[in-house]
């Protein structure tokens, strides 16, 4: 299917590659913290008590700095809306999306330090691209994206 080209960043660390020409993207990803903070309000403001687990995926993390970006303001935003209601620490397991060829030793590598200072978060990597199927039905709480949904040429 010519929709799903694989098209990928640079990998490595080398002087062409994504993890050192990447900070337009940083600076996009992070202009959308306010939208993930306000969804995981609206997500977790209920009334009633909060669920002992979420899981939230990012579709197209791409590798390097970015990678985890999205996760983080998903987690840290999390974390805040359980100590404003006073609730106890919600379990989050983050999934990182991409296509095969991503440089992907390069996020797991990010996500060992990432769960150090992260202890109640469980990652996973789910490579394969967003026009198939990636998750059962119903295990997300939360997808997120930004670099990549541009690819898409209608609703799958």
């Amino acid at each position: 299917m010519a929709s799903e080209q694989t098209v990928h960043m640079n990998g490595g660390q080398g002087d062409t590659s994504y993890a050192r020409n990447s900070s337009l993207q940083n600076a996009e990803q992070n202009k959308m913290r306010p939208l993930i903070e306000e969804a995981i309000a609206d997500l977790l403001s209920t009334g009633a008590s909060l669920p002992r687990s979420m899981v939230v995926a990012d579709l197209g993390c791409s590798s390097g700095p970015n990678a985890l970006t999205l996760v983080s303001i998903c987690v840290d935003a999390i974390r805040s809306q359980c100590l404003r209601s006073r609730q106890p620490p919600v379990e989050v397991c983050i999934f990182l999306n991409d296509l095969p060829d991503n440089d992907f030793n390069m996020v797991v590598k990010s996500l060992v330090a990432f769960q150090q200072s992260h202890r109640s978060v469980v990652t996973g990597v789910m490579p394969g691209s967003f026009y198939g199927r990636l998750f059962t039905s119903g295990s997300l709480h939360l997808a997120c994206s930004a670099n990549s949904l541009h690819w898409l040429s209608e609703v799958v």
